[in-house]
């Protein structure tokens, strides 16, 4: 039978074991690119260093997520192992998830901002935003019954704008995109604040076993969400370039005199 401890202690392994494999594939990436790219160099005209960089090629965007996964996965293992040895916990709350959500969110809105292509504008400001939505369900955690509906408002609608300026400022709108955009949105909607909000008692605090296993079971959805991005990763050279080539191919309008009696 589950218990909260071995919630916890397995959350914390699965989370540890997906950060140290997440790194070193990001280094063993890393490591072959830069090989195959000195050999390239150093043999321009050897056709096995071109065949294998064509098969062993992968998009500077794949490390780049990787790393920033990486570091989110460590964020979330140290909130697990916190609570398993008591840190993050007061009486029947489990606060340290909560807190886990400001690091988790951060990297992994890095990382899709990154896979989609957004634009520098937003870019930057996109991993903030999506901290500072989950620092407010951990501050309603914390202040009186009456006064949490505000901070659980905020933090929606904060999470809910950003969701839009993914898909609307987005430069790749391929379906992969849209499929890691919504996929994203059901999480954090459905997956965390949906039940933070009906937690025991409308008192937004993670205190029984049901909880915890759902909230496990969403973080490690993540992982899986990572994995898809990392497999159809592109750079966002090669979007602009295909996006470039599809208006090429769009037919211009007539330039002649006449075109506007052709309607």
């Amino acid at each position: 039978m589950a218990t909260i401890q071995g919630i916890l202690n397995a959350g914390a392994w699965i989370f540890t074991g997906a950060a140290v494999v997440a790194i070193v594939v990001a280094l063993i990436l890393q490591i072959v690119k830069d090989n195959v790219r000195l050999e390239s160099l150093n043999n321009p005209t050897d056709k096995t260093v071109k065949v294998l960089g064509k098969v062993l090629h992968s998009p500077p965007a794949t490390v780049i997520i990787l790393t920033l996964s990486a570091i989110a996965f460590f964020a979330k293992a140290l909130a697990y192992w916190g609570m398993f040895f008591g840190v993050g916990v007061t009486g029947p709350v489990f606060w340290g998830s909560q807190l886990g959500w400001i690091f988790y969110w951060f990297f992994t809105s890095f990382a899709l901002g990154l896979y989609v292509c957004l634009r520098n504008e937003w870019y930057y400001a996109m991993p903030y935003g999506f901290a500072a939505a989950a620092g407010s369900f951990f501050v309603a955690t914390f202040v009186a019954p009456a006064n949490q509906l505000a901070f659980v408002l905020l933090g929606g609608v904060l999470a809910l704008i950003l969701i839009i300026a993914l898909g609307v400022f987005g430069i790749r709108k391929d379906w992969k995109a849209i499929v890691a955009i919504v996929a994203f949105a059901l999480v954090i909607f459905v997956g965390y604040i949906l039940p933070y909000i009906l937690s025991p008692q409308y008192q937004n605090q993670i205190t029984t076993l049901s909880t915890l296993i759902w909230y496990l079971i969403i973080d490690c959805v993540i992982v899986l969400w990572v994995a898809f991005m990392v497999i159809t990763a592109m750079d966002c050279g090669q979007v602009e370039a295909y996006l470039m080539k599809d208006l090429e191919k769009t037919p211009k309008p007539c330039a002649s005199k006449n075109a506007r009696f052709q309607n």
